[in-house]
């Protein structure tokens, strides 16, 4: 589950999130230079924190992160059926 402050839904009801767009951008740019990136070890993780060059109110929002958080917590909610389905 990831929630930030990046994500919003536009007009057509698609969830954006310009700052995971670039940070995807830049891992496969790294994966295609051979560079690997370990994302089962501590040692081994890398953070990408891209810039994508948007004002501070599009790329860092309250309300952004509220909405997100509330999105992603009613997915998880929706499928708690399923979780206990495949768990029990």
């Amino acid at each position: 589950m990831r929630g930030d402050d990046h994500a919003y839904i536009n007009q057509k009801g698609k969830v954006i999130n310009p700052h995971n767009q670039r940070e995807s951008l830049l891992r496969k740019e790294l994966e295609e230079k051979h560079l690997q990136i370990k994302q089962t070890s501590r040692e081994g993780r890398l953070i990408i924190n891209p810039i994508t060059e948007l004002s501070s109110e599009e790329d860092h929002n309250y309300l952004f992160y509220i909405n997100n958080f509330n999105r992603v917590v009613k997915q998880h909610i929706d499928k708690i059926s399923i979780y206990n389905k495949n768990h029990k």
